[in-house]
């Protein structure tokens, strides 16, 4: 008996080949497509636009500064201690410029009223709706962002108003401090003020010997003591001060009525003019002999 090997058509022809490598062809020319379709790009980093420095000028200057370190509304030549520029420190400005010096007041808050006992939970509150004629007109945008802004009470508007102008008080003051020539000793004293020096102390001990202090004479009390006298430009005495004291009342008393005594001295030569005072610091000896004498502080 002989086996028969069934035979199946052959279904695999030309034809299918063809569709196979066509659609491998399509496949290939997508991925192409796709691969150089989509381009990559490093991103740029962005400019940053500059930066203006900009801050507050609190006093106004009529000529503008040579180099400004920043921007403000108004021209102002800086000044301070500081090695770096730096912008104002208080960035609070007031509503309104104070002359008057005023006394600056802690703000007292008001007390709280206690809430009504008798009830566990909280009082009901009950508003009142505004009709549609009262209503407000609605605001516009510069408006609502002014009213955004948290504005400082009035008090306190008041106090930094009086602070600039205690401020400007002491600004003002500085200013017109006088023009000092200080003269302490022979080896630091200008040319131009030496005969005037070296006049000055002839008088006063010539004033000094012929009133020297009987006390001190009678008790021999002895001592050195440290003066600056403070002369305007018509020779009247401003004040004296006593720097060092020789421990002796009876000698600080003697040499400061020496200066009063010998008073007022010859007004500034034309060469001194230029100062508004004059300070001369001078050492009152009063020595062994009843001899009094001035010499310079070195």
């Amino acid at each position: 008996m002989s086996s028969s090997v069934p035979r199946f058509p052959q279904t695999f022809n030309n034809h299918d080949q063809d569709r196979l490598g066509f659609a491998l062809l399509l496949a290939l020319a997508l991925h192409v497509i796709v691969l150089f379709g989509v381009g990559f790009a490093v991103d740029k980093p962005k400019q940053v636009a500059p930066s203006l420095e900009v801050t507050l000028a609190v006093t106004a200057a009529e000529r503008p500064p040579e180099k400004a370190d920043f921007l403000a509304q108004s021209n102002q030549l800086g000044g301070g201690d500081q090695p770096d520029p730096s912008e104002l420190s208080q960035v609070q400005a007031a509503d309104f410029t104070e002359t008057r010096v005023q006394e600056a007041q802690p703000v007292v808050e008001s007390p709280v009223p206690p809430a009504p006992e008798g009830g566990d939970g909280p009082a009901p509150i009950t508003t009142l709706a505004p009709s549609p004629a009262a209503a407000a007109p609605i605001p516009s945008d510069t408006a609502v962002t002014d009213a955004a802004e948290p504005q400082p009470p009035p008090q306190a508007s008041e106090e930094i108003a009086s602070l600039r102008a205690k401020l400007d008080k002491l600004r003002n003051a500085y200013s017109h401090l006088p023009n000092v020539l200080r003269i302490t000793a022979v080896s630091t004293r200008a040319d131009q003020a030496a005969a005037y020096l070296d006049e000055w102390e002839s008088v006063v001990e010539t004033v000094g010997n012929e009133h020297y202090p009987e006390e001190a004479r009678r008790d021999r009390i002895f001592g050195d003591l440290r003066l600056a006298v403070r002369l305007r430009p018509d020779g009247t005495v401003e004040k004296v001060d006593i720097l060092v004291s020789s421990g002796q009342r009876i000698l600080d008393l003697a040499a400061i009525r020496t200066i009063r005594m010998a008073a007022p001295f010859k007004p500034f030569p034309a060469e001194l003019r230029q100062w508004d005072r004059m300070e001369i610091i001078r050492t009152w000896q009063f020595m062994p002999g009843n001899r009094m004498r001035t010499s310079g502080v070195d």
